[in-house]
């Protein structure tokens, strides 16, 4: 029964009653009203004997604290966030004069309140989900990113390999391209030393070596004494 109400969250009524021609006259007439029974279309009827094992299971010590009660007695109940508790919403007496209309209205109330509450878990559930789909969505970007780490890793190592090999490399480039530039300037080109006893009248190196105060009518011997002098000198 508190299964039932807290699945498809619908009010209970219990109608308990003793065997009694009071209590068969007031269940025909909940039955002929048109109203009565429209409204009981919405709640779970569950009907107990006074007494008997069912009866105290739905009632328990609640019907201790009631008393005895007449023929016929209808307790209609609410449904609850707990599949194992429900409150008691209105208790009525089949005595009671204005019996229909106030299980009519009490039945509405409970109808009320127990769609207020299915709304209410109906959103919770929906948070519930969302949370859930969130955690999902977290766990999942974090193996994601942990993926992508490991990948950028793996190809980070190549490059750092090739960057290794080209600073070996680079040196022994940029002197090829030195050695390079300099065979395309080509070598520099160096003037002979000349002594300053080589000398020519026209100005140019003819290849002739003259010595002054030497003339070419002079012998050998005076010639190498003259060299002889000027070196002394």
């Amino acid at each position: 029964m508190r299964l039932q109400s807290h699945e498809d969250m619908r009010p209970v009524l219990i109608i308990r009653y003793r065997p009694s021609e009071h209590a068969i006259a007031v269940l025909r007439l909940i039955m002929q009203s048109d109203e009565c029974t429209k409204v009981l279309n919405h709640l779970n009827i569950h009907v107990a004997l006074v007494g008997s094992s069912f009866d105290d299971k739905a009632i328990g010590k609640q019907s201790k604290k009631c008393g005895d009660i007449q023929d016929i007695e209808l307790r209609i109940l609410h449904p609850t966030m707990s599949p194992r508790q429900l409150v008691i919403g209105n208790i009525l007496s089949g005595g009671d004069k204005n019996l229909i209309s106030s299980l009519v209205s009490s039945a509405e109330e409970a109808c009320q309140a127990a769609n207020a509450l299915a709304s209410h878990r109906a959103l919770i559930q929906e948070e519930r989900e969302l949370k859930r789909r969130q955690e999902e969505d977290l766990h999942l970007s974090e193996f994601q990113d942990r993926q992508r780490q490991c990948q950028e890793a793996s190809n980070q190592q190549p490059e750092d390999e090739e960057s290794e090999d080209s600073t070996l490399v680079d040196p022994i480039e940029l002197r090829q391209k030195r050695i390079a530039a300099f065979s395309e300037q080509g070598e520099p080109s160096k003037r002979p030393r000349r002594s300053p006893f080589y000398s020519n009248s026209s100005g140019e190196d003819s290849g002739t070596i003259t010595f002054p105060g030497i003339n070419r009518e002079d012998s050998p011997a005076q010639c190498q004494s003259i060299i002889k002098y000027s070196k002394n000198n």
